[in-house]
This record gives structure tokens, sequence and C-alpha cells, in this order.
């Protein structure tokens, strides 16, 4: 129920073009909502950046610590990871919008590194499987 209903206000913010404030204390749900999330710790705003924003540069320790458990997997998209730049031999070329989550077989079967597509057909850069793990291990440079 609570996802059909996280689903039924991301609908209504779209159709109606409305701004919403939503509150919770579920992280996960704030970053798969959210547009842009506010982060708080006694009464004092930490950091507020769309959830790619506080995801890629936590702007403290605290922030670092508190979004640690978050599944980035679900809240990047090909388009964030693929890496400029053309690719000699390319597998089947995906949707710039493809969560991440949904590319680990792609990425797994493919010999080779796979092509994003954005909007119009344009080439955005690929995903190699050393460049899904590199996003995979957050603690990489």
């Amino acid at each position: 129920i609570r996802a059909e209903m996280q689903g039924e206000l991301l609908r209504l913010q779209q159709v109606r073009r409305r701004t919403i404030v939503f509150i919770s204390h579920d992280l996960d749900e704030a970053m798969r909502i959210g547009d842009r999330i506010a982060i708080m710790k006694d009464g004092q705003v930490k950091q507020v950046g769309t959830p790619e924003e506080i995801l890629r540069a936590p702007a403290d320790d605290y922030v670092r610590a508190f979004v640690r458990g978050v599944d980035a997997a679900a809240v990047f998209t090909a388009g964030d990871i693929a890496l400029p730049g053309p690719v000699k031999d390319a597998g089947p070329p995906v949707a710039a919008n493809l969560p991440v989550s949904e590319l680990f077989g792609l990425v797994a079967r493919s010999e080779h590194p796979l092509p994003v597509i954005g909007d119009g057909g344009r080439y955005v850069g690929a995903i190699s499987k050393t460049t899904l793990l590199k996003f995979l291990d957050r603690g990489a440079e």
C-alpha cells in the first residue's frame, strides 16, 4: 500500500504541477519520491539537494553516515553513470533513464560496454563492467 501511495503522490505531482512538502524519516522513501531533499540534525538543516547531489557529495560526516545505507542503484540512472567517449565494440544500447538497478544483468551478460542513448537517440556514453563496479564501490575515487 505504501508503494502505491508513493506512486500516486508522484502522479498527482506531475498532473497538478504543484509543490508538495513531504516529511519522512525513511531516507529510501525520500530518495524515491523527492526532487529535492533536506537532511536535518537537531533542528538544523545539514544539506539540501537532489538525491543525486546528496549521494555524490555529502556536505559533512553526519550526512555521509546518514546516506551510507541508501541503495544508490535505485536512485541513479544509466545516464548518470555513463562515461563519455566512443566505444569500439558495443553491446545493445540502453535508455539513459533506465535505473542502475536494472543494468546488472545486462552488463554482466554483455561482452562489450553498453551504449547509453538519451532523448532523441542522442549518444550519452557507455557503461562497462568496470564502470558499474566503480559506481557500486561508493568509496572509490
